[in-house]
């Protein structure tokens, strides 16, 4: 019977010209030929029963095979389709859980950042009142002791020192000879002074020759002026206590303000004299100073420049109805006036650093002694 089997499935033919094995997966009847078996006519019909059974048996194998074959291709394709739909649950909620994360981070660094920001602040806030309370009263101090030994080389009456009976004497000229003055300088005042210098009318030169006396001293206001304004100056930091506590930078700068205003306007009376007219300077109540007095076509004038004393004398002369003057000059270098100006200039430094730390502050409004913030929500 087995030989029968093998022998009956040998004999069968596709009918298909492809035989590709896609198209033995679908199986009919009408695909096989079967062909006479070469065993002669003894066989009976008992053998064409089998053969017919061993056809039907193949036939059935095959469908199996193909049914089978279906199922697991049906299987394979729900299995990736499920594994598709659990790859994007998980994507989806991956990505809720990264959303979750950054916004968990996000939260974090602010409050890492705000927390930064409280901490600079209460820093710079104690900064503030560390400046406010020592930096500000020593910066003070060292104003007073620049200002207090620039008091001490005035040649007049101020802050407890008495220079106004200091003399000094000087030599003004010029190399022609054509002006030669000897003056005696004490505290503000010149008491005396001998005066020489050639004036020219015309085609003549004749020398004039006055003198200033004790008992009616030349005044030479710039002097008394930039002592006043060093009072006012040293003045504005005693009115200061030491154990002041300062409350605002506003407090400080306007305090500091007057400080700098008025040792300017002392230093600056000593740098740059007053014009005067000439009208002003004929009328001046130092001209009444010389004996002999002057014609009416000349006038002189004492005033401070810098670190020197200089004298001028001024001539009028009538040119075509036309009025004009012509000016000489001499001067001499006074050492008190270079140190006072030293004293000066180094007492406007020290209190415009000090302003400028102020300053710093300042650009924060809030700043304000105790001012510190209890949460980094009221930053």
């Amino acid at each position: 019977m087995t030989d029968l089997c093998l022998l009956s499935m040998g004999r069968l033919r596709s009918n298909s010209s492809d035989d590709s094995p896609l198209n033995c997966l679908n199986p009919s009847p009408d695909r096989f030929q079967w062909g006479k078996f070469p065993l002669g006519p003894q066989f009976d019909a008992s053998a064409t029963t089998t053969v017919t059974l061993v056809k039907q048996f193949c036939f059935h194998v095959i469908n199996l095979d193909y049914t089978r074959f279906k199922l697991r291709l049906l299987i394979w394709n729900l299995a990736s389709v499920r594994s598709q739909r659990h790859h994007k649950c998980h994507n989806l909620s991956t990505m809720v859980d990264c959303e979750k994360e950054e916004a968990l981070n996000l939260v974090i660094t602010q409050s890492i950042v705000k927390s930064e920001v409280m901490l600079a602040f209460l820093l710079k806030q104690k900064e503030f009142e560390w400046v406010l309370h020592q930096e500000v009263h020593k910066g003070l101090e060292q104003i007073h002791q620049i200002l207090t030994e620039c008091a001490t080389r005035f040649p007049v009456r101020l802050y407890g020192h008495d220079n106004s009976n200091k003399q000094d004497k000087f030599v003004l000229s010029v190399p022609s000879d054509q002006v030669k003055c000897v003056v005696t300088l004490t505290g503000d005042s010149i008491t005396h002074a001998d005066i020489n210098f050639k004036v020219t009318r015309q085609t003549n030169t004749t020398i004039v020759r006055t003198t200033i006396q004790n008992d009616c001293p030349w005044k030479l206001q710039q002097v008394q002026d930039a002592a006043n304004h060093l009072q006012q100056a040293i003045n504005h930091i005693d009115d200061v206590g030491k154990n002041y506590k300062f409350k605002s930078s506003d407090e400080v700068l306007h305090m500091l303000g007057n400080i700098l205003g008025s040792l300017q306007r002392g230093r600056t009376s000593l740098i740059v004299p007053r014009k005067r007219a000439m009208d002003d300077l004929m009328r001046s109540l130092n001209m009444k100073s010389l004996n002999p007095n002057l014609s009416e076509d000349l006038a002189i004038s004492f005033y401070i420049q810098s670190h020197k004393l200089i004298f001028a004398i001024y001539q009028l002369t009538n040119n075509h109805g036309t009025m004009k003057y012509d000016s000489t000059h001499a001067e001499s270098s006074v050492p008190w006036l270079n140190e006072v100006l030293v004293f000066f200039t180094v007492g406007l430094q020290l209190c415009q650093q000090l302003k400028d730390k102020i300053c710093v502050f300042s650009q924060y409004k809030d700043f304000t002694v105790g001012s510190r913030p209890s949460s980094p929500s009221q930053l």
